[in-house]
C-alpha cells in the first residue's frame, strides 16, 4: 500500500488552483515541521503529558491528511484521541508513526 494517496494529492492541486509552487510549498513545510512535531510528542511522551502527546499528534494528524499521507494521518488519529483521554500510549505506537512518516516522506519528496 502507498504511504501517499494519489488521489488526495491531485485534489490538493486542484484546490490550489493548480499552483505548482504553492503545492511544493505545502509539501515542504509538511516535511520540514512533522519531524519536531513527533519529537515533541514522543518527549511528552516520555513526560507524561497527555495534552503535550494530544496537541502534537492532532496537528500531524492534519496536516497528513492534506498531504494524502492517510495511514499515517489514521495512526495520528489514534494517538491523539488517546491522549485526549489521558493515556500515554506505549512507545513502538511512536515508532511506527515515525516508520510511517519516514515512508511518506520519501514519496512526497519524489514530488519535489
Amino acid at each position: 500500500m502507498p504511504a501517499i494517496d494519489a488521489a488526495r494529492l491531485i485534489e490538493l492541486q486542484e484546490d490550489l488552483g493548480g499552483d505548482p509552487g504553492l503545492f511544493k510549498q505545502i509539501l515542504r513545510s509538511f516535511l520540514d515541521e512533522a519531524p519536531q512535531q513527533l519529537a515533541e510528542g514522543r518527549q511528552a511522551s516520555r513526560d507524561g503529558r497527555a495534552q503535550g502527546v494530544h496537541e502534537a499528534y492532532h496537528s500531524l494528524k492534519s496536516t497528513s491528511a492534506t498531504v494524502g499521507a492517510m495511514t499515517f494521518s489514521a495512526l495520528c488519529k489514534e494517538i491523539e484521541l488517546a491522549a485526549r483521554g489521558g493515556t500515554v500510549l506505549d512507545p513502538e505506537k511512536f515508532d511506527r508513526a515515525d516508520r510511517l512518516f519516514e515512508e511518506a516522506r520519501r514519496e512526497l519528496e519524489a514530488r519535489l
